[in-house]
């Protein structure tokens, strides 16, 4: 144990074992008497002691901070089940598991972050299943994996303790994951900005299932079995140009694993987040702008081809409305005669349609509106085949045509 001169009370090397060994109790009563020390653990071979057990263990809330670098755990069980730990950043870097389990659950860390980059996990399962993270960046990168389950479920993010909620990054780049991997997570996402799993290697299943508010980065990964992205959601509030390409990944390897629905939801994606960008030259940019206008109207006809109500429904709106102008201003007398000339020119290309809409002129005085009554159903006749054709897209699309 040691005391600088600022006055930070330091516990490392073998002061730091000697305790921990003491057990939970002992622990935490200096913790509490010292609660802006440094816990330093790096280098420590924990592997001659067998399994490691700091379950329910609690780590200085102050500016100390906790380190394990490049400690060596062995081949025994991890434990840091209902550990708490401080505010000042949590160091895991280089450390290295052997081939027993890792148990993170329940675990509470703080609001600088977490970084367990360049570690190597050994055989076993590891769980992070319901733990409270703080603010700042969580950091798996360049890590390597066994043959375990590595389990993130449940988590919160951003809580750090007695802090405001910030939100922060999660990055897995350059892993490789010799077993499954899973996200499952249905709280509290909103607190991420970034998820990144750019270059990792997936050699078993990858289960990714969480509400996000950032779109998750899976560029650059190799996938060699199945991913299951049924239950991710993304409910981006900014649309930036940037995220396209990671829509598009995520497009291609929902449509390689057969989840056609998830493969839809990407796309509208990648086309919201194209919308309005700006080219090289100002005819691009005019192109754009316009190919963008398309866009918002293909999207609320029919939602990217996801939805048959919302173009069912524009076409009803079309042909009440159509039904509306005959009797209102071509004076067709009856209801029922004009919705018919409506409804059989909505399918132009049945003769039923062209002969009611040629037949019916505009009575009396009013035969000079004959020509705009041929332009109104012209122009009826294509709005419907749009309409139309936007269902039938629906159809293929819900089953697969």
């Amino acid at each position: 144990m040691e005391t600088p001169e600022d006055e930070t009370v330091v516990l490392k090397g073998q002061a730091a074992v000697n305790l921990w060994l003491d057990g939970k109790d002992a622990w935490n009563k200096w913790i509490a008497e010292n609660p802006d020390a440094k816990v330093d653990f790096s280098r420590i071979d924990f592997s001659i002691y067998g399994d490691v057990f700091f379950a329910g263990f609690h780590f200085p809330t102050g500016n100390g901070g906790v380190t394990f670098e490049r400690a060596l755990f062995g081949d025994g069980g991890v434990n840091f089940e209902n550990a708490e730990f401080g505010d000042d950043g949590i160091f895991f870097f280089n450390a290295s598991f052997g081939k027993g389990d890792i148990n993170f659950s329940n675990s509470t860390f703080g609001s600088k972050g977490v970084d367990f980059s360049h570690v190597k996990f050994g055989g076993g399962d590891v769980s992070f299943s319901g733990v409270s993270f703080g603010k700042g960046k969580i950091d798996f990168s360049h890590a390597t994996c066994g043959t375990g389950h590595f389990a993130i479920k449940e988590c919160s993010f951003g809580n750090g303790k007695d802090k405001p909620k910030q939100k922060g990054a999660i990055t897995f780049e350059h892993i490789d994951f010799g077993g499954r991997f899973s996200f499952q997570n249905r709280k509290e996402t909103g607190n991420i900005q970034f998820l990144s799993f750019n270059g990792c290697v997936f050699k078993t299943g990858v289960t990714l299932a969480a509400e996000l508010t950032c779109v998750p980065d899976l560029r650059g990964t190799i996938v060699t079995a199945h991913l299951d992205l049924d239950a991710l959601t993304i409910n981006a509030a900014s649309r930036e140009a940037g995220d396209a390409p990671k829509y598009r990944r995520l497009k291609e390897m929902a449509e390689r694993n057969r989840h056609h629905e998830a493969a839809l939801r990407f796309f509208a994606g990648e086309r919201r987040c194209m919308r309005w960008a700006r080219g090289n030259t100002p005819w691009q940019t005019v192109w754009s702008y316009l190919a963008s206008v398309l866009d918002v109207i293909y999207a609320g006809a029919c939602d990217y081809g996801r939805s048959i109500a919302w173009p069912v429904g524009w076409l009803g709106g079309l042909i009440s409305g159509s039904t509306a102008v005959l009797v209102n201003c071509f004076k067709i007398p009856l209801w029922p005669d004009a919705l018919l000339m409506v409804l059989t020119s909505s399918i132009p290309f049945l003769p039923a349609g062209r002969v009611s809409a040629t037949e019916h002129q505009p009575a009396g005085d009013l035969g000079h509106l004959l020509p705009y009554s041929e332009l109104w159903f012209l122009g009826h006749q294509f709005f419907s085949f749009i309409l139309l054709f936007l269902i039938g897209i629906g159809l293929r699309n819900r089953f697969r045509l």
